[in-house]
């Protein structure tokens, strides 16, 4: 069973409550609130990029294997959605995280979730509207 300790840290606990492996993201990610596993037991996980120039935060998927600790950008949703990322304002997340300042909260994914047919599920609001898409076909 796996856990995240900290914006940079997933644990692996076994049945008996015993922490059996503990995963650094290392500098450049830290995890959104929402993961899920895949079918090999990796973490698939929300994200935000902490070298990103234009400070966007919570809009990345990144992949982190289980075994070795990789870990594994998937994707990025401004690259994805580049039209809809410019046409949103620089509004940040301080309200909840005044640490965040600066912060460019422009699609904030709430939920990943792995579908059985081989495709992610994600659900995103920018506290406007709320939309589900499915971003990929797992292989």
């Amino acid at each position: 069973m796996w856990f995240s300790a900290s914006t940079k840290h997933f644990v692996g606990m076994n049945r008996f409550g015993k922490l059996e492996k503990i995963i650094d993201l290392g500098d450049r990610f830290i995890l959104h609130h929402d993961y899920a596993l895949d079918d090999d037991g990796n973490i698939v996980s929300l994200a935000t990029d902490l070298t990103r120039s234009d400070h966007a935060v919570q809009d990345q998927a990144i992949k982190v294997n289980t075994s070795t600790g990789k870990v594994t950008k998937l994707v990025d949703f401004g690259e994805m959605f580049p039209d809809y990322k410019a046409s949103t304002d620089h509004s940040g997340i301080d309200e909840s995280d005044p640490a965040a300042s600066g912060s460019w909260d422009w699609i904030h994914f709430n939920t990943i979730q792995l579908l059985p047919d081989g495709q992610y599920y994600i659900y995103m609001f920018d506290n406007d509207f709320g939309y589900a898409k499915t971003i990929a076909r797992r292989p």
